[in-house]
C-alpha cells in the first residue's frame, strides 16, 4: 500500500528535523525511535507487497526440505540497491586490483582453480563478511556470481538468519555437502569440485565480536548497515571497529600488496562519511568514493527448488536521468572527486529530488601497510572510545554546517524576544523557564521537555563553568543553541 521509497523520503525529512532543530539529547533519542519506526514500516510494506504479488501469482507452494511451510518468508528484501548492481564494485578483479598477485599464484589457501586473466593455476581463496545481512541475497551472489569461496552473513535477527540458511540449503545451483548437524554453516561444491562455505551467524555488532580471528576476511560488505547505526555513536563505533579488526592486513612484503577491503553502500552524503572514514582514529587504510545507480529488483524463488537465482530481475532507477558517468555495470573511476546528488541544498534545506533516490554512494576502504614504512607495529584493533568520539564530532560538524540551528532569522527573533521581556528590567538576564519558552518553537517543545532542556543546560555548564547557572543573557542563549545543537 505504501511505497517504501516515498516513506524513506518522508522519514529522512522528519529525522533531519530532529537532528537539526533539537538539542542533543532530544535529537539522539528521537532519531533512534524514528530509525526503528523506519525499519518496521519498510519491512511491513515489503510484506504487504509480497502478499499482494502472491495473490496475483499462481497458487504454487514452495516446500522446504525441513518443513512444509510456504517459503514466502524466504524471499529477500534488498536495502538501497540490488546485489547485481554491485557486480563491478565487488568483483575480485576490481576490488583486489591493488594486489600484485591479482588472485593468482598465491600460496595461503589450498583451493585450486584457474585464473582466467593469466591462464594459471590459482590457489587464492577469497573470504567475505556481510555485516547486517538481513534477508539480502548478496551473500549468495558473492559465491554464485563472483566466485568467492567463503561468505559469512551476520545479523542480529536469528529468525531471519534461519530463514536465509533454509533458502541456501534449498538452492540447487550448487551441490550440497553440508553437515546436517551444523546449525549455522553449510558447505557446497561448484561444478569443478571447489568447496564453498556459507555461514549464518547471529551477532550484535554494536557490542559483540564476529566469532572469527582478526584479519580473517578479504572483504567486508556493508549495505546500509552503517546508515542504520549512525543514530548511535556507540553502535557505529562497534561496527567500524569490528569491520577493521576482521580485515586482513596488507602483506608485509616489498610488493606492497593491499590488505582487506571494507565496502560501504550508503544513502548518506559523501561529505559526512568521507571524513568519518578517512580520519578514523588509528585506521591505516585508503578511502575512495564512487557513485552507482540504484537497482530495485523482485527476486522470486524457483517454485520447484526454492533457489533464489534470478539476480538479473532488476530495474535500474535511471529511466529519465542521465547517469553521471556511471551505471550498474560500469562504475565511476576510483576517485574521491566523484559526487552524488544530496538531499540538502546549499542553504541547508532538505530538498530531495529524483537524483537523490536514483543513486547511492559507495566507499571503498582498503588496508595499507603504512606502519611498515614508518617502522611501527600495525594496530590490529582500533581504540573504540576514540572512534566513538570521532563519530560523534563528525556528526556534529556535519549537521551544524549543513543546517545550523542558529540561523540569522532565529538570532533576530531571539534578540526581539529578549528585548521585549527585559524592557522593564534593569538586568540583562532571563530565568531558565522564560528562556525555554522563547528558545524553542511550539513544535519543538512538544517533544523537548523542560527536564531535557535542563539536562542539556547542565552539560553546557560543564563546558563553560564561568557562565551564570540559573539564568541566560541573549549572548549565552545563542551560544547554547550553537553548541548544543
Amino acid at each position: 500500500i505504501i511505497n517504501p521509497h516515498h516513506f524513506f523520503v518522508c522519514f529522512s525529512k522528519v529525522h533531519f528535523f530532529c537532528l537539526s532543530y533539537s538539542t542533543s539529547k532530544f535529537s539522539r533519542t528521537w532519531y533512534q525511535v524514528l530509525s526503528l519506526l523506519f525499519v518496521t514500516v519498510v519491512a511491513n510494506c515489503n510484506m504487504r507487497r509480497e502478499r499482494s504479488n502472491t495473490e496475483r501469482e499462481t497458487s504454487t507452494t514452495y516446500t522446504s526440505c525441513r518443513t512444509n511451510d510456504n517459503l514466502e518468508a524466504l524471499r529477500p528484501f534488498e536495502w538501497l540497491t540490488s546485489a547485481s548492481s554491485l557486480k563491478s564494485i565487488l568483483s575480485k578483479s576490481n576490488i583486489f586490483k591493488n594486489n600484485n598477485h591479482n588472485d593468482c599464484n598465491d600460496d595461503y589457501n589450498n583451493i585450486e582453480g584457474t585464473c582466467s586473466s593469466h591462464g594459471q593455476k590459482a590457489t587464492l581463496s577469497r573470504k567475505a563478511l556481510h555485516v547486517g545481512c538481513g534477508s539480502s541475497t548478496l551473500g549468495e551472489y558473492l559465491v554464485q556470481e563472483l566466485d568467492y569461496q567463503e561468505v559469512v552473513n551476520v545479523d542480529i535477527d536469528k529468525e531471519v538468519l534461519d530463514q536465509m540458511k533454509t533458502r541456501w540449503d534449498n538452492n540447487t545451483s550448487v551441490v550440497s555437502s553440508s553437515d546436517e548437524n551444523d546449525s549455522c554453516s553449510s558447505q557446497k561444491q561448484r561444478n569443478n569440485n571447489e568447496t564453498i562455505i556459507m555461514d549464518f551467524v547471529q551477532v550484535d555488532l554494536s557490542s559483540e565480536r564476529v566469532p572469527y580471528p582478526s584479519g580473517y576476511f578479504d572483504l567486508v560488505v556493508d549495505k546500509s548497515t552503517l546508515d542504520c547505526t549512525l543514530c548511535s555513536d556507540e553502535a557505529s563505533a562497534g561496527l567500524l571497529c569490528e569491520a577493521y579488526r576482521s580485515l586482513k592486513d596488507a602483506k608485509d612484503n616489498e610488493e606492497g600488496d593491499g590488505g582487506g577491503v571494507y565496502v560501504i553502500i550508503s544513502f548518506h552524503h559523501k561529505d559526512l562519511l568521507l571524513p568519518m572514514l578517512q580520519n578514523l582514529p588509528g585506521a591505516e587504510w585508503t578511502v575512495e568514493h564512487q557513485v552507482i545507480a540504484r537497482q530495485v529488483e523482485d527476486l522470486i524463488s524457483n517454485p520447484t527448488s526454492g533457489s533464489t537465482t534470478a539476480f538479473s530481475n532488476a530495474s535500474t532507477i535511471n529511466d529519465t536521468v542521465e547517469l553521471p558517468e556511471c551505471s550498474a555495470e560500469a562504475s565511476l573511476p576510483r576517485t574521491t572527486a566523484s559526487t552524488s546528488s544530496s538531499a540538502w541544498s546549499n542553504s541547508g534545506e532538505f530538498e530531495p529530488n529524483e537524483q537523490y533516490r536514483r543513486f547511492v554512494n559507495v566507499f571503498i576502504c582498503q588496508k595499507t601497510n603504512a606502519s611498515k614504512k614508518a617502522k611501527t607495529a600495525p594496530l590490529v584493533e582500533l581504540d573504540r572510545e576514540a572512534v566513538r568520539g570521532h563519530i560523534h564530532q563528525t556528526n556534529d560538524d556535519w549537521f551544524q554546517s549543513q543546517n545550523p540551528m542558529l540561523t540569522k532569522s532565529r538570532i533576530e527573533d531571539l534578540r526581539m524576544d529578549f528585548g521585549k521581556l527585559l524592557q522593564d528590567s534593569p538586568s540583562n538576564y532571563l530565568d531558565l523557564q522564560s528562556c525555554f519558552g522563547i528558545l524553542f518553537t511550539d513544535a519543538e517543545r512538544e517533544h523537548l521537555t523542560f527536564d531535557y532542556f535542563l539536562e542539556d543546560w547542565r552539560a553546557f555548564l560543564e563546558e563553560f563553568p564561568n557562565i551564570a547557572k540559573d539564568e541566560m543573557t541573549f549572548e549565552t542563549a545563542c551560544k547554547f543553541l550553537q553548541v548544543m545543537q
